[in-house]
């Protein structure tokens, strides 16, 4: 871990028509991780607009807003369900762009 201790922060961004496996499979494949000493070497947020999001299926509670991404080493933008709904941005998304941070993205879902 960097800086004493410090965990790296990843935020998965949340919105309405998100693909859950998605947004789901970051939050796992980061949550899970240990380090050698036991320790998580990552904190994960998931962030949205909103403090619920509407997805096909279900409505998440999300406890994270966008201003965390401000903040964030990472930032994972998920899948959409539908191509021409737009993802929601916030001020921080970009001056945090700007910084030394990691953008990826995340799509399992296939469209015709």
């Amino acid at each position: 871990m960097d800086n004493a201790g410090a965990r790296h922060l990843v935020a998965v961004l949340a919105f309405d028509g998100v693909v859950l496996g998605d947004l789901s499979t970051p939050c796992e494949i980061f949550g899970l991780v240990r380090g050698r000493d036991g320790r998580p070497p990552y904190e994960v947020r998931v962030c949205s607009v909103t403090p619920e999001v509407k997805l096909e299926h279900v409505t998440l509670r999300v406890p994270w807003r966008l201003q965390s991404l401000s903040r964030a080493d990472t930032v994972i933008v998920p899948g959409i369900r539908d191509l021409d709904q737009p993802i929601p941005t916030h001020r921080s998304w970009h001056v945090a762009t700007l910084e030394s941070m990691s953008i990826l993205t995340s799509c399992t879902s296939i469209t015709e």
